[in-house]
């Protein structure tokens, strides 16, 4: 289910709703569309699905009675990336790379120059 939060101004009189006039559709559309439905549906398989944040709420509630209510120490964060790329160098390198590649029957850019 999908539920959308709108702001006041968002939201829209009813007397000033205009619906848009109502078009037939022909047949190669609706044949289309429900080629398109049916090439993407398949049988609904619950099993496939596992809800981790229930199993994390139950996890933490069930530590929480196990330690009589007193709050455990915090969990470990994940630490940032420590492999940290440095753009202008990789593009400085792929920009000599490619003067030092010149096209078949083309000059080197120093001698076009």
């Amino acid at each position: 289910m999908l539920e959308l939060t709108h702001f006041p101004e968002e939201l829209l009189d009813v007397s000033d709703f205009k619906e848009p006039a109502a078009k037939p559709i022909g047949k190669p559309e609706l044949s289309m569309a429900m080629k398109l439905v049916e090439s993407m549906s398949e049988k609904w398989h619950p099993e496939m699905f596992k809800d981790d944040y229930h199993e994390r709420i139950e996890k933490v509630v069930k530590q929480k009675i196990r330690s009589g209510g007193k709050s455990s120490a915090p969990t470990k964060k994940r630490g940032a990336s420590s492999k940290v790329i440095d753009l202008v160098s990789v593009v400085q390198q792929s920009i000599k790379d490619a003067k030092g590649r010149s096209r078949p029957g083309s000059k080197p850019a120093k001698e076009a120059a």
